[in-house]
């Protein structure tokens, strides 16, 4: 006997052309399940997905029929730029993470577009309220704009790695003043997964006025894993104030900084001894 097709969802909503989600309020950071069609749509962003600058689209079909889809698209005023990437489709009961790029943010006034649209293979489109699971996509805009201000006044980078004794070095935060009175602050620096000031010590208090500033470190952890799959363990936020605002930005030690302190906390944590 012939297959039967397996059925395509089609929703009421569907056949109106759009879907939308409902709201979700301060404090909801889980998906919000739609109205009209068994479809949920969610952004998040794993860890392992920062140094990459990506998210995860969390596309969830929680009906009984396949979902076609063929593309999908993203538009944030957060972003300077709309996502777009191919998808694929999902079976009954089937949820699947799209990986996408993050654009660079786009600082400024904001017009509260955000949305989400699936485009299926017959041509009909789904559209509905985007959410950003936890929130990390608002921490990102307001770190990078206020980057994007901070550097305008002041530059902030990582020098090179000296070792200063058995188990400790020095990492000179170099600062260059661009700006005139209004030029932010540079407050403290925290430490890392990987990296601390000296044993419990998490927050270094940056001098004011200095050009050059010699930050302790010591290894944090000893675990080789930890060292071998390190990915944020060079980035170090930074506390700033600027106009009265106060904030964080982040400052890596970049890839030749980062292959040196690598390399110096497996040394000190005797790794291959």
């Amino acid at each position: 006997m012939p297959r039967t097709p397996r059925p395509t969802l089609v929703a009421a909503a569907v056949a109106a052309g759009a879907l939308m989600l409902a709201s979700c309020g301060p404090g909801e950071p889980a998906p919000v399940p739609s109205t009209g069609a068994a479809v949920t749509v969610f952004l998040h962003q794993n860890r392992s997905d920062e140094p990459q600058r990506k998210a995860q689209l969390r596309v969830a079909n929680d009906s009984d029929a396949t979902l076609d889809i063929a593309r999908l698209r993203l538009v944030d005023d957060r972003l300077r730029d709309e996502i777009t990437r191919d998808a694929r489709p999902l079976g009954e009961g089937e949820s699947y993470d799209f990986a996408v790029l993050l654009p660079g943010v786009a600082c400024g006034e904001a017009d509260r577009a955000r949305l989400w649209e699936l485009t299926l293979t017959d041509g009909t489109v789904l559209r509905g309220d985007l959410h950003d699971s936890l929130g990390f996509l608002g921490r990102l805009h307001e770190r990078e704009c206020l980057a994007a201000d901070v550097q305008r006044s002041v530059r902030v980078a990582w020098g090179e790695l000296r070792v200063a004794g058995d188990d400790r070095a020095v990492l000179p935060l170099r600062i260059e003043r661009v700006g005139g009175a209004d030029a932010a602050r540079i407050v403290a620096v925290q430490s890392t997964n990987l990296l601390q000031f000296g044993p419990g010590v998490s927050r270094f208090p940056v001098p004011q006025g200095a050009s050059v500033v010699d930050v302790p470190l010591v290894p944090q952890r000893c675990d080789p894993h930890v060292v071998a799959e390190d990915k944020r363990g060079t980035v170090f936020t930074v506390e700033v104030e600027l106009a009265g605002r106060a904030g964080e930005i982040e400052v890596a030690a970049g890839e030749r900084g980062r292959g040196r302190i690598l390399s110096w906390v497996a040394e000190v944590c005797g790794f291959g001894r």
